[in-house]
């Protein structure tokens, strides 16, 4: 957990910030695991800390945010193709799931991790 800073620009201004990364093409995105109503806190159940909103940042400078189908953010990473986002999500309990949203926030995919035959996309997030 910590604030995201990049190339000594901290973008954060609360340590509620998780799995920092950046693409090529200057798009930088985090998990938010901050309270809605208290930014600066980190929300937290039964010891987990939950964060189900992804924050993209456009090289311009706007923030995108992307909820995610279960409450906490497992994994997620910019996919090959340089245009969308995975990630894979799950509750505390059960089964997680995987989705594919272009970098604007539009869902285009979407499947269940255990599936026997994932897509390509959603391979590298499968529980397999």
């Amino acid at each position: 957990m910590g604030n995201v800073t990049l190339s000594g620009k901290k973008l954060t201004s609360a340590a509620t910030a998780q799995q920092p990364k950046a693409n090529r093409d200057g798009w930088i995105g985090w998990i938010d695991c901050s309270e809605k109503a208290h930014p600066s806190r980190l929300l937290i159940v039964k010891g987990v800390p939950i964060g189900s909103r992804l924050i993209l940042r456009d090289p311009n400078g706007t923030l995108i945010t992307i909820t995610a189908e279960k409450p906490i953010i497992e994994q997620w990473g910019f996919d090959r193709d340089g245009v969308h986002i995975v990630l894979k999500s799950r509750a505390l309990h059960g089964p997680a799931v995987i989705e594919r949203f272009t970098l604007h926030g539009v869902r285009e995919g979407f499947c269940n991790a255990y599936e026997h035959s994932p897509p390509d996309w959603a391979k590298p997030y499968s529980d397999h």
